[in-house]
């Protein structure tokens, strides 16, 4: 399995409306994530980062839902304000297309929800006459269409797309092959100041908050400086860390000096491995890399035990 794009957090979707968040512990599972998500309209939705990959037109998107009011997910295209949509409310799932802020459904199923439910949707061959989208609630099938379906303006998939007038959505992924057994995605945050703080305003409450704050920020102008954070435990149970995801919402100022970003880990022994060099912009944008090895020991990841959050400046 690969994953074309996960996340969680606000910074998850940075473009669009502006998300809202809730840290209500019935919304969302508190083992795995620290907040709901809400915000956007048909008209106009909240909207992720771009697949690193590109676009696709078939995949697998999973996301928890905490929330039994008539809210809407899907997947579009960044450029586009339409999108292919999963309505959910107290008793039907529906499939169907968003175009200029009206939902038009396909294929509607009364449910039993059980929030916070887990939703896998399955999409094939979009962008042909016969698309294919099978959705399944808490692992049983609960709509199989195969039909038209066309999104006005989208011809692949490649950002999330968020309409909830009400804090549901946690536990957000796309991938190339089946969710259906996929545990759940863990949010990894900081909870205490790190080992090395090299950077000014160091608190880690300063730049790891729920709910992004840009006018309090951990900042520098000296390269190669290391700010780290401790982190919370992984979800307790049995399972393979398949791909960690490094996400950081960061700006540097017109001239400076470190005007880059490195994002990655301290490892128990003291080892530091950091991803790509992310060159900013002047404006705060949300700068990710996602690592399938752990970049301090270049191998499959095994553990964040004792790992500290680690942002160098560059």
């Amino acid at each position: 399995m690969a994953y074309l794009w996960f996340g969680g957090e606000d910074t998850s979707l940075p473009n669009g409306a502006i998300v809202t968040v809730s840290t209500t512990t019935t919304l969302f599972r508190s083992a795995y994530a620290r907040c709901a998500l809400g915000g956007g309209s048909l008209a106009a939705p909240c909207k992720s980062t771009q697949f690193p990959g590109g676009a696709v037109t078939t995949c697998w998107f999973t996301f928890r839902n905490g929330n039994n009011n008539t809210l809407y997910i899907g997947l579009g295209q960044l450029s586009q304000a339409n999108f292919l949509a999963i309505q959910m409310s107290n008793t039907t799932v529906a499939v169907g297309s968003v175009i200029a802020g009206t939902f038009t459904a396909v294929a509607t199923q009364t449910v039993s929800r059980s929030v916070p439910d887990k939703v896998d949707v399955q999409i094939a061959n979009y962008g042909t006459g016969t698309v294919t989208v099978n959705v399944y609630l808490n692992g049983t099938q609960v709509i199989a269409y195969s039909g038209a379906l066309a999104v006005t303006g989208v011809t692949g998939f490649d950002s999330v797309f968020m309409a909830a007038t009400a804090n549901a959505y946690s536990e957000m992924a796309v991938s190339n092959s089946s969710t259906l057994a996929f545990i759940g995605l863990g949010t990894i945050a900081g909870t205490g100041n790190g080992t090395t703080q090299n950077w000014s305003n160091p608190a880690y409450t300063n730049w790891n908050p729920t709910t992004i704050t840009d006018s309090n920020a951990t900042f520098t102008n000296t390269t190669a400086q290391d700010e780290q954070a401790t982190i919370n435990a992984l979800p307790s149970g049995s399972y393979v860390i398949t791909a960690v995801k490094f996400e950081a919402r960061a700006m540097a100022t017109s001239g400076a000096t470190a005007a880059n970003l490195k994002q990655g880990v301290r490892n128990a022994s003291g080892t530091i491995g950091v991803g790509s060099t992310h060159a900013l912009t002047t404006a705060f944008a949300t700068y990710e890399d996602y690592m399938t090895t752990d970049p301090t020991t270049s191998a499959a990841w095994s553990t964040l035990a004792s790992y500290q959050l680690n942002l160098r400046s560059a």
